[in-house]
C-alpha cells in the first residue's frame, strides 16, 4: 500500500469542523493545505499509518482519535495510492497540539457545513486561469493538464487530492 490520510473532524459548539494542515516550506508542495498522513510502513494497516502520522504531525494521540470509516482508495497523479480514513478527534486534543515544525506550518478548522453549502469550483489547469491563491501552488507543478476542484476558505486554497477527498466525504 502507498499512503494514508486522516480526515479529522471535530465536534464543537459551532458544529462539526474539519482540521486542515498547512505544509511548511521545508517539504514538497510547500504552503499547500492537506490532511495529516503519509506512507504506510511495512506491517502497518492504512488506519495505523494515518493515526501514527497524525501523532507525528500534530501530537494527537491514538486515545483522542475515533476511526469512523475508510473510504475507497484514491490515486494521485503520479499513480500512487492514498487511503482516506475518516475520524473524529476529541476536542480536548486541540489544547495539546504539538505541530511538527519540519512538516506543519499551522493548522486551521473549517466548518463542514460551509463546504456542504459552498460547491467547489472546477478549473481546467490547461485552459483556465486559476485564482491567485491557487496559482501560487501551481508553480510547483509544471505541465498540469487536468481538471481540479478548488475551495477558498478564509484565504486558504484547498485543491487537488485534498479537495477530491473532501468532496467525496461531503457527498457521502
Amino acid at each position: 500500500m502507498g499512503s494514508a490520510v486522516l480526515i479529522p473532524t471535530i465536534r464543537t459548539d459551532e458544529g462539526t469542523m474539519i482540521l486542515f494542515e498547512v505544509r511548511t516550506d521545508n517539504v514538497s508542495q510547500p504552503g499547500e493545505i492537506c490532511f495529516p498522513g503519509g506512507r504506510v510502513e511495512a506491517g502497518e494497516t492504512a488506519e495505523q499509518a494515518a493515526v501514527r502520522e497524525t501523532f507525528e504531525e500534530l501530537g494527537i494521540g491514538q486515545e483522542h482519535i475515533r476511526i469512523i470509516r475508510e473510504y475507497e482508495t484514491d490515486i494521485t497523479l503520479a499513480g500512487k495510492t492514498i487511503q482516506p480514513i475518516l475520524a473524529e478527534i476529541d476536542p480536548a486534543a486541540l489544547d495539546g497540539l504539538v505541530l511538527s515544525g519540519r512538516e506543519v506550518k499551522e493548522i486551521f478548522l473549517a466548518p463542514l457545513e460551509w463546504f456542504r453549502k459552498t460547491p467547489a469550483r472546477e478549473y481546467n489547469l490547461e485552459k483556465d486561469v486559476p485564482p491567485e491563491a491557487l496559482g501560487k501552488y501551481l508553480k510547483n507543478y509544471p505541465n498540469l493538464n487536468y481538471v481540479t476542484l478548488y475551495w477558498e476558505y478564509n484565504g486558504y486554497g484547498i485543491w487537488g487530492l485534498t479537495a477530491r477527498i473532501l468532496r467525496r466525504f461531503i457527498e457521502e
